[in-house]
């Protein structure tokens, strides 16, 4: 699936390696799991995929941490979201994505996508993870499916065993779609938050209703 989504797979092989620490590390050609994690009957539908996908983005290209990872949160929305959507239930994992953003994200613990590098508790992991698969979600629906999934190969074609940057996925995504999106890139990379906005004026209607009688 991957290789069709992405190109062919980096590497001459590749190892689930058991650990006996609860571990989900993905190193170039094996990943390292935990034990009970392997033993998980869903394992092959959840977590390893992700680890897997991690051969493309993160080893093959690797993350340029200084301007913010993103290859968290592109893996997270290429197999986790990925494989919700695939049941139909794309829209229950982005909003409890939401859910979750709102949940641990206070003022003082916010951040920047280009700041984060790594998971360290609910709160990182709700930006760097949550909230970048989100991003890509947007710049997906934006661009439309075919671009996006262009965009990507573009991307790591170009960036193949090297380190790229946020910059990189915009250059790639530019190149595709040949559209300027430093405003989109911009207002998601530089900013704190996240999308908000107002209900007014609402009003509600009653269309179709049908009297009955009770003999």
């Amino acid at each position: 699936m991957y290789e069709d989504l992405i190109g062919p797979f980096p590497f001459k092989r590749f190892a689930v390696v058991e650990n006996i620490l609860p571990t989900g590390y993905s190193m170039p050609t094996f990943t390292l799991l935990g034990r009970d994690v392997v033993k998980l009957p869903f394992i092959v539908e959840t977590s390893l995929g992700h680890e897997i996908l991690h051969q493309w983005f993160g080893n093959a290209v690797s993350i340029d941490h200084k301007s913010g990872n993103w290859a968290e949160g592109l893996t997270t929305y290429l197999s986790d979201h990925l494989y919700e959507e695939m049941k139909g239930k794309g829209w229950e994992y982005r909003k409890q994505t939401l859910v979750s953003f709102q949940s641990y994200i206070t003022a003082e613990h916010d951040f920047a996508l280009k700041d984060f590098t790594s998971r360290s508790d609910k709160a990182t992991a709700s930006v760097g993870y949550g909230k970048t698969a989100m991003v890509f979600h947007m710049l997906k629906e934006m661009l439309g499916q075919d671009i996006f999934r262009s965009s990507l190969k573009e991307f790591y074609a170009k960036n193949r065993f090297s380190t790229a940057s946020w910059a990189d996925v915009q250059k790639a995504c530019e190149a595709v779609s040949g559209k300027n999106l430093d405003w989109f890139f911009r207002q998601w990379l530089d900013n704190k938050g996240a999308l908000d906005f107002q209900i007014r004026n609402d009003l509600v209607t009653y269309t179709g209703i049908k009297a009955t009688g009770i003999l």
